[in-house]
């Protein structure tokens, strides 16, 4: 009897089709954590968003900042992680949700209220109502924007209550901090065996200086590739980084 041929190994999928494969993950950035945050320059800030919401008392709370300086980042992993914290993204109508439906119940949340700079009339009015509630049942409430309170573009009154929040300007990474988160996840992905190893720093700069300086959508970047370098079995480099690119650039 003949013998029966051994199996082969399973083979590889082509480059193209693994690319393929990322298309609808690539661009999905990880869900933040308070763990895998990167504080930079923003420790006081986050200090005081700490012990607002570990402390509730009848307070509230205002971070602002460019776009990429973490607002939403740190809202999202606070609620993401503790019970009875509730994130909620203005200028998108969600005033006529079903989530705020329940805003006057005795069991409100703590509100974490991102992008205040957006709101519509309608958000407005229910900003004003939350806030006042969250101060007469000595809870807090904690806004987000991407101005201080005062140049604001809202109601007056809306305006004045948020002028009487604490306020702290959360600040974008700088180039050393972001090189240095970059490498933290690389690390994490197995590319290098510690943070302090320079092996991938010619791929990070590429990403820093032909992406959005999102550390969330970076993160994710290095996540896709990785993902890809295991499909196809290849060990990670710029070439594969820019392979990557191109598919979602045309």
């Amino acid at each position: 009897m003949g013998q029966t041929p051994a199996s082969s190994p399973a083979t590889p999928p082509s480059p193209a089709s693994a690319i393929e494969q990322l298309a609808l993950g690539l661009l999905q950035p990880a869900e933040p954590s308070l763990q895998a945050g990167v504080v930079g320059r923003n420790s006081a800030a986050l200090a005081a968003l700490r012990q607002t919401l570990e402390s509730p008392s009848a307070k509230g709370l205002l971070l602002w900042g460019a776009p990429g300086s973490g607002k939403t980042y740190w809202l999202k992993a606070w609620a993401a992680q503790h019970e009875g914290i509730r994130y909620i993204r203005m200028g998108q109508s969600s005033v006529n949700g079903s989530s705020l439906a329940l805003a006057g119940l005795i069991e409100e949340p703590l509100w974490l209220v991102d992008d205040v700079h957006l709101c519509s009339p309608d958000e407005q009015a229910w900003l004003f109502g939350a806030y006042n509630r969250a101060m007469a049942a000595g809870r807090c409430i904690v806004v987000a924007a991407d101005r201080p309170p005062l140049r604001l573009t809202l109601r007056e009154d809306v305006r004045t209550r948020l002028g009487q929040c604490l306020v702290f300007e959360l600040h974008e990474l700088t180039d050393a901090e972001m090189l240095t988160a970059l490498r933290q996840r690389a690390s994490a992905l197995g590319w290098i065996s510690g943070p302090d190893q320079a092996d991938y720093d010619r791929l990070f700069q590429y990403l820093l200086n032909h992406q959005s300086r999102n550390l969330s959508l970076l993160t994710a970047i290095l996540d896709a590739v990785d993902r890809y370098a295991l499909s196809v079995q290849r060990p990670v480099s710029l070439p594969m980084l820019r392979t990557v690119f191109s598919k979602f650039e045309q």
